[in-house]
């Protein structure tokens, strides 16, 4: 009797299971396949976005080339005509490949079309824009001095004292650091704020001795110390 009941006990156990797995079997199956699908589509995915990039990189340097075919152009009329083509590359690239490595690298490619042909405005429109759309990267303070640079020539003091004070709030691990502070005390000295570009040279020399620009602040400020005088 005993028996019976113990065979009526499993009996019951593998029928529960049994119950369990016809029910449920289909909700696992579709949870199963929910997963499967993902790892399928995430890794279809990377590969897709590796072939683009890999893409991007080839037009980029294919406007690197162009780029380097203008700089050693000699004929006025041949130079033109090349310029029309990179320029023409360039928007494209930054059309088809927004916020990738080509676009940024075609837009400073531009830029330095533009500074070179001392067109300013155009330049640092093109930096801002990198800084903008790339401003999380290593490259943003290198942009923040070029469109720095461009404001000077542009007679815009404040608008290049932006761009070196938000290098300076912002990227304190750049290499561009120093220059940036030098130029900080520079516009400083254009402006006669005295106090305020020896206050900026001072800081230039404690936190970056061993730069050629701290050198250079320590003559500024021997000048300056000499101006009191006079």
């Amino acid at each position: 009797m005993a028996q019976k009941e113990q065979l009526s006990f499993k009996e019951k156990i593998l029928e529960k299971i049994d119950y369990f797995f016809s029910t449920k079997a289909i909700i696992i199956w579709i949870f199963i396949g929910i997963i499967v699908v993902g790892v399928i589509a995430v890794f279809v995915w990377v590969e897709i976005d590796k072939s683009i990039n890999e893409h991007a990189t080839i037009r980029a340097e294919k406007v690197q080339e162009k780029y380097s075919e203008w700089i050693r152009e000699k004929d006025e009329q041949k130079k033109d005509k090349i310029e029309e083509e990179l320029l023409q590359m360039v928007g494209e690239i930054i059309k088809e490949y927004p916020n990738r490595y080509a676009e940024q690298r075609a837009l400073s490619i531009r830029a330095d079309v533009h500074v070179r042909k001392k067109e300013w405005n155009r330049a640092v429109e093109d930096y801002l824009l990198i800084i903008k759309k790339f401003s999380n990267t290593f490259i943003a303070p290198i942009y923040l001095v070029n469109a720095g640079i461009c404001y000077e020539e542009m007679g815009d003091l404040d608008n290049a004292f932006a761009m070196y004070s938000k290098l300076v709030e912002t990227y304190d691990d750049s290499f561009e650091l120093p220059y940036a502070l030098y130029s900080m005390g520079r516009i400083h000295e254009m402006r006669k704020d005295y106090s305020e570009a020896e206050m900026v040279y001072t800081q230039l020399e404690d936190e970056y001795t061993l730069s050629n620009w701290s050198k250079i602040a320590q003559n500024r400020k021997i000048y300056l110390k000499i101006l009191e005088q006079q």
